[in-house]
């Protein structure tokens, strides 16, 4: 009965899927092809009709931006992390925990600099913990320029399965207009 539907919470979780599974191409083709379905002139852009009207299956795609953007949360560890999958060496994405919002922004320049910053919006955000994608190659990054309220002690950086973890060594809370700025520098090689 349903195989003549289309369901764009479905297409939108498979999409997901397909991105976490490192197939950005096919994941971002089918957002294209449901994006062109409701383009505004066949389609309302703001009402994916599935089994009525505004639907909640296609609030599914807030899984992109997850997918996107590589970002997790562990509240008990006080870790936010970012992988992003798209645009890593200038990127920029909306970050949302259950006690605020914010955005996260990071820069890599070659092998010279890796900068993030984490900025609240609204409410507070606790973080102990900031895990990046490792890009490319920093495993023996160290911290070269930081700023949080409240920190004084220079955070440190280790390798975390594929990705870094700064460690800030206590938990802060960023209140709505804080921001959380690092810069990595890789470490220098000693002669053999």
């Amino acid at each position: 009965m349903y195989a003549d539907e289309v369901w764009t919470g479905i297409e939108y979780q498979v999409a997901a899927h397909l991105i976490y599974a490192g197939h950005l191409a096919e994941g971002l083709a089918l957002v294209r092809a449901v994006r062109d379905r409701y383009d505004g002139r066949r389609r309302n852009p703001w009402n994916e009709v599935e089994c009525g009207s505004h639907y909640a299956r296609a609030l599914s795609s807030w899984s992109l931006l997850l997918a996107l953007s590589g970002f997790s949360i562990s509240a008990p560890e006080g870790r936010l992390g970012f992988a992003p999958r798209v645009s890593a060496q200038d990127f920029r994405c909306f970050f949302s925990t259950g006690t605020g919002w914010g955005s996260f922004r990071q820069r890599v320049e070659g092998k010279r600099t890796f900068s993030a910053a984490l900025e609240v919006r609204h409410g507070k955000v606790e973080i102990r913990r900031l895990s990046l994608k490792n890009e490319p190659a920093w495993a023996g990054a160290s911290v070269a320029r930081f700023e949080a309220p409240g920190l004084t002690d220079r955070p440190t950086v280790r390798l975390r399965g594929e990705g870094l973890e700064v460690d800030l060594g206590r938990p802060i809370a960023l209140a709505e207009g804080q921001k959380l700025e690092l810069q990595l520098t890789p470490e220098a090689r000693r002669p053999a």
